[in-house]
């Protein structure tokens, strides 16, 4: 029998108007797991607002849009950065996947390794980490473990 998911998107803007989406796999909701998925989702995306600059546009999980219209103030804020998140499944290590998440907060960048998160310095990325994994599911049908969150640029 085929396992379903379920499905988190979600439409950041930059500074110039410009839209930007990323999608995550996650459980199911049914009725079983609802108010837990709600929390779930609300959790997620506390942290995403920690981690990122840009302002949420829409997003879509469930049966719920919500929609904003304003750009963000800052000028940083461009969807041409990203977080570039690097995890595995945690339970079968299948191969690596990554997700990218657009205008990222460049403070959150680590001063010892300036190309990446400063992962395990209890603050804001680590509470994105951990919501990220007790949200998002790996291929795999797995919680994920993220391995490392880079900054990544587009080339032009």
């Amino acid at each position: 029998m085929a396992t379903t998911n379920g499905i988190f998107e979600i439409v950041y803007r930059d500074y110039n108007g410009q839209d930007s989406s990323v999608k995550l796999r996650t459980q199911t909701i049914s009725a079983a797991n609802f108010d837990a998925h709600a929390v779930l989702v609300t959790n997620l995306l506390n942290a995403l607002a920690d981690v990122l600059i840009g302002v949420p546009q829409t997003y879509d999980v469930g049966n719920e849009v919500v929609n904003s219209v304003a750009p963000p103030d800052d000028p940083t804020a461009q969807r041409e950065l990203a977080w570039k998140i690097f995890f595995h499944n945690g339970t079968t290590f299948l191969s690596p996947q990554t997700s990218q998440i657009p205008c990222p907060a460049l403070t959150l960048l680590d001063p010892n390794d300036r190309k990446n998160a400063e992962i395990g310095d209890a603050d804001d990325v680590d509470n994105f980490v951990s919501k990220f994994q007790a949200y998002v599911i790996s291929p795999g049908g797995n919680a994920p473990v993220i391995d490392e969150i880079e900054l990544k640029g587009r080339n032009l």
